[in-house]
């Protein structure tokens, strides 16, 4: 029988180039460490030197024993935490994260400092860790926690059965599950001393999103969607806000029904300057679950900060209905009322029933104290423009000033009138119907308020957007 020679030599072709392939897909990823410490973990060991060698030796017999493909090697550990001082594990993280150590990719300082009950600080796909040591633990448990922690800088999470399971018994015996294994093998070249900003480099996101979704056992909405919110939450927890809404947006895209990913969503957005957007999508989230008060709020807070009072309101109003006993609500509405003009005594009673709701509520206390010094200052103002306007009748200005006051007071027709007096005295003061729009909105004449939008807006002086807002829910504007 005859055998082709060029198929023969093409097929020894394919073999010889498939061979580096195989290579580097059997061989072990290096991983280099600068390990840091910090004077808590010192003092609460005197052999700390040593303890920090063992404690990263057996770590990486974990990672071997797994099959996860990666070694790690420490190339200094005699260093003290530059971030020590930080007051946060997270604040210690992205400090740590900005050193200027070239050698290393991976960045990690073992803390005697505990923050509640959590085990660090790691950020997936980032180039720093925080890991805390504690002291009341065995070794064995505190191995497990730093491969843990190394474990989630390639997005894989263990079930915390695993940890306190694998803690009980032998250290040698301890293995990784499999599809945490299989995660970190799969993202086992990634570059970590790039950062978050690895991800941004060739088909890395996608590489990461594909080989979290696979590996995913647990998930309750589809793998992908939470694939992509993890590589998204990563993103935005390092100041990535492009990229993150990118893949938040895709989330949702995927799973459009699920609450709390337009929540995250509109979280991304709302960090990277989008806040319409971000109302667009806390929107949608509180239609899926309209019985949510944590949403309504959510989405009444955003509109303050957007100064939209009436819209904000609104979604108080519907928080407070379905939660009557949150003191954080009354204190978002109060500072929505306060947005408005003339809502003195209604912001003044949110205020109140922040306190009677929570006798310890700092904020709630502060902001009355505020409240009563400005109502001092108005009574001061409205006084002295009274005598002005009294001394000349037709200061234009004057009148402005004291109806603004007396508006802001809560007396909305007398400062109406005040205003109207300095429009007839100065008709080309676009301020002036400005404010009487915001008047005549509040006390419930949407067509007048149009006309004084109007009249503002020719003489080149734009209402402020949360009354147009709120005034288009009220009334189509006029043709």
């Amino acid at each position: 029988m005859k055998v082709n020679k060029w198929y023969l030599g093409l097929t020894a072709v394919a073999v010889v180039a498939a061979v580096p392939l195989t290579l580097k897909l059997l061989r072990p990823r290096t991983i280099t460490v600068h390990l840091y410490s910090d004077y808590a973990f010192r003092l609460n060991h005197a052999n700390w030197p040593d303890l920090l060698t063992s404690r990263f030796r057996d770590a990486n017999l974990l990672f071997q024993r797994s099959g996860t493909g990666v070694r790690w090697q420490v190339i200094s550990a005699s260093e003290t935490d530059p971030a020590t001082n930080a007051s946060t594990l997270d604040a210690r993280r992205t400090i740590l994260s900005q050193q200027g150590d070239n050698k290393a990719d991976v960045l990690i300082s073992i803390s005697g400092a505990q923050e509640a009950a959590r085990l660090g600080s790691t950020n997936p796909f980032s180039r720093s860790v925080i890991v805390v040591d504690f002291p009341d633990r065995t070794e064995t448990a505190n191995t497990l926690i730093l491969a843990d922690n190394l474990a989630h800088l390639f997005a894989a999470v263990t079930d915390p059965k695993w940890l306190d399971s694998a803690s009980a018994g032998k250290l040698e015996d301890a293995r990784f599950e499999p599809n945490v294994a299989t995660q970190i093998h799969k993202l086992r070249d990634y570059p970590f001393a790039a950062g978050v900003d690895g991800l941004l480099q060739g088909n890395w996101s996608r590489r990461a999103v594909d080989a979290i979704a696979q590996s995913d056992k647990t998930s309750k909405i589809n793998r992908t969607a939470r694939a992509e919110q993890v590589v998204g939450i990563a993103l935005l927890n390092d100041r990535r806000r492009d990229a993150a809404v990118a893949h938040m947006r895709e989330a949702t895209r995927i799973e459009p029904k699920n609450a709390a990913l337009r929540v995250e969503t509109a979280l991304a957005l709302s960090r990277n300057g989008q806040d319409a957007d971000a109302v667009t999508e806390l929107t949608a989230a509180s239609r899926l679950e309209p019985k949510s008060a944590m949403l309504h709020q959510s989405l009444g807070s955003l509109l303050v900060k957007m100064h939209r009072p009436e819209e904000a309101i609104d979604e108080l109003n519907i928080a407070v209905s379905l939660d009557p006993n949150s003191a954080n609500t009354q204190i978002v509405l109060a500072t929505a009322l306060a947005q408005e003009i003339g809502r003195y005594d209604a912001t003044a009673a949110a205020l109140h029933e922040a306190l009677r709701l929570n006798p310890s509520s700092t904020a709630a206390a502060r902001d009355l104290e505020v409240l009563a010094r400005n109502r001092e200052l108005l009574q001061d103002q409205i006084a002295k423009q009274r005598q002005r306007v009294q001394q000349w009748p037709d200061n234009s200005d004057g009148h402005y000033r004291l109806g603004l006051a007396m508006a802001r007071a809560g007396d909305l027709q007398g400062g109406l009138k005040e205003i109207e007096k300095s429009i007839g005295l100065q008709a080309g003061y676009g301020p002036a119907y400005s404010e009487s729009a915001q008047i005549y909105f509040e006390l419930g004449d949407y067509a007048a308020a149009w006309r004084a939008v109007k009249q503002a807006r020719a003489l080149s002086s734009e209402p402020p957007p949360g009354l147009i807002a709120g005034l288009t829910l009220k009334m189509a504007p006029p043709q």
